[in-house]
């Protein structure tokens, strides 16, 4: 199938760090890094040293006289090959290649193997005339970075706040989102009490991982809580006890609840205020002179950047693949901080059991992940990508 559209891009607030002071990673972290301060804690304001740059440096070219593409506001790590390098230099050189390296914004220097070798003091008072607080760690070089890293990951990974529910069904972390009202809660429900995990309402939180992974949570002030519209609000933990609710999970897949009616209406009024704001430039006829068929047709002509928001983009799509006629046809490509992710609409007026085809998505997401259906086992039923395992009344009977 032809999908010549962008993308549908599904965040709507985008949050992104752009610094944190040292004082936020190394006093929270002291105890469990083994941290030691190699200078006078009274004279350095940790809190206003501040790192605004993810990486990480080992200055091995820094060392060999080559700055010009030294990387401002990074944290910079001295291991045992750094010493042994800088021992091996004439005093003058190795004075002139740390003075150069020290005369850059620098938010802090950890020397990592401390203990193991001796470091000259000259080496440190180098940094702390310039004001750089400087740190020893008991272990190894490449432990310490793979930790500080996966910590200024959690600083400095873009995020993003959006409206709709989260659980976690087969260990598949799927986003419900779509129209208001529709029943999003309603589903969530369904799913926990079923033996899901409940993971958020309302409003998502989601943090692009490793530059891969999409983790998602809610608002820790509400955790556990759930609104059902025309109910109230309920705790979840009260409810079905604490195994049913999980902090955090990844999302892998995302489920749009809608009804035909109210796409038909709500495309029906977009047009008209579409066409009124085109007036003589519109190269459509007459909305009055439109039928139902040709209005929606008409509307999946629309360029996307044209369109409101990316519940609009959907129903272009769900009305052009006419996904009502066969369910795996009607998937399409997302994105949430540019990682892509399937979007899967579900008319729920139109399936006899929605939590159903959430348990048959997460499913397929696993049969996938774990290589279940290989065609060299010679399966009679199909699994993978483009296959669904639904019960075969899973639609309602027109």
């Amino acid at each position: 199938m032809d999908r010549d559209e962008e993308t549908i891009v599904i965040e709507q607030n985008t949050i992104k760090n752009e610094q944190v002071d040292v004082a936020s990673i190394v006093k929270e972290k002291r105890n469990e890094f083994g941290l030691v301060p190699l200078f006078d804690e009274r004279n350095i304001d940790l809190k206003k040293k501040l790192v605004r740059h993810p990486t990480v440096i080992r200055p091995h070219f820094a060392l060999s006289g080559y700055t010009k593409n030294f990387v401002e506001d990074s944290i910079l790590i001295f291991g045992r090959t750094e010493i042994e390098y800088l021992n091996e230099l004439e005093p003058e050189i190795r004075y002139q290649r740390l003075k150069q390296i020290a005369n850059h914004r620098i938010p802090c220097l950890f020397f990592t193997n401390y203990g193991e070798y001796e470091i000259e003091n000259s080496f440190i008072d180098i940094f702390l005339e310039k004001g750089i607080p400087v740190f020893g760690f008991r272990g190894k070089t490449p432990i310490f970075v793979y930790r500080l890293m996966d910590i200024l990951d959690d600083v400095f990974a873009p995020k993003a706040s959006l409206h709709g529910n989260l659980v976690e069904v087969f260990s598949v972390g799927i986003l419900i989102i779509g129209d208001s009202g529709i029943g999003k809660s309603e589903l969530t429900m369904e799913l926990v009490a079923k033996g899901h995990l409940f993971v958020a309402d309302d409003l998502i939180f989601v943090i692009r991982k490793f530059g891969h992974k999409l983790l998602g949570y809610g608002n820790q002030s509400v955790r556990r809580w759930i609104e059902i519209r025309g109910a109230g609000i309920f705790d979840i933990t009260q409810l079905f006890g604490v195994n049913r609710f999980k902090s955090i999970t990844e999302i892998e897949s995302i489920v749009f609840l809608y009804s035909q009616k109210n796409l038909i209406e709500k495309v029906h009024d977009f047009m008209f205020n579409y066409i009124k704001s085109k007036q003589n430039n519109y190269s459509g006829i007459p909305m009055a002179s439109l039928s139902e068929t040709e209005l929606l047709e008409e509307y999946t002509k629309i360029p996307d950047s044209e369109l409101i928001d990316a519940e609009y983009k959907i129903y272009k799509r769900i009305l052009k693949y006419s996904v009502q006629s066969r369910f795996s046809s009607g998937t399409f490509p997302g994105s949430i901080l540019e990682v892509p992710i399937v979007i899967n609409p579900i008319d729920v007026h139109r399936v006899r059991d929605v939590s159903v085809i959430v348990e048959a998505i997460a499913s397929r997401i696993n049969s996938v992940k774990y290589h279940f259906g290989d065609p060299s086992e010679k399966l009679n039923i199909k699994t993978g990508p483009e296959h669904y395992l639904f019960p075969p009344n899973y639609y309602k009977e027109d």
